[in-house]
């Protein structure tokens, strides 16, 4: 049931019987207003990460609908970023009040290639929460979208880190300019100059 509400409500993906859950469309990496070029699970089909090196976790908030049609099927939401050889990621767990088991339901909400973050390399580690925030804002772009704010924001508002409430609440603010520019095709020069990166780097 974690796995259900995980990818069903949180990553927006929708399923198809005998394959389980469909990814998103295979597209290029979406830029956001901050000039970060990031994937976005459940609207991109996400290229292969590293293996994560380190995990911080970001903080977590309790959710009363993670299954809509089934009464109270609630549980906890948490979120951690996590660090690898090439990338910075975000990773949301769901773990329901229901579902018996004692672990969270994890996957990839979101993630950024090192070389992609519009940050000089050295000042990476200083800027762990810009980064990360970031990928939250990325994220809630394809799960909150424009109609779903304002059941979310109340309980995100409880939650024990701030830096969830402070995306929640910038991206609340700016969600038209931020799903405009994000979820937009990137121009052809752009996607030129991320396909030669890619050849340079060895990435597909």
């Amino acid at each position: 049931m974690n796995q259900i509400a995980l990818n069903q409500t949180v990553l927006k993906k929708y399923a198809v019987l005998g394959q389980g859950f469909m990814d998103g469309d295979k597209k290029p990496a979406c830029k956001t207003p901050r000039g970060y070029f990031v994937f976005i699970n459940g609207y991109q089909e996400l290229p292969g990460i590293s293996m994560i090196t380190e995990l911080f976790e970001l903080g977590s908030f309790y959710y009363p609908n993670l299954l809509p049609g089934m009464g109270d099927a609630g549980g906890e939401i948490k979120y951690m970023f996590g660090i690898t050889e090439f990338e910075y990621v975000l990773i949301v767990g769901v773990k329901l009040d229901l579902d018996d088991s004692e672990d969270f339901a994890n996957d990839v909400a979101s993630f950024v290639f090192k070389d992609r973050v519009p940050i000089a390399e050295s000042r990476h580690q200083e800027n762990y929460g810009d980064i990360a925030g970031e990928l939250l804002i990325a994220h809630f772009t394809h799960f909150l979208g424009t109609d779903d704010i304002s059941a979310f924001k109340p309980f995100l508002d409880e939650s024990n880190s701030d830096l969830l409430k402070d995306a929640i609440h910038f991206y609340a603010e700016n969600y038209e300019k931020e799903i405009k520019q994000t979820l937009r095709q990137i121009s052809d020069e752009e996607k030129r100059i991320v396909d030669e990166m890619n050849k340079l780097l060895g990435k597909k």
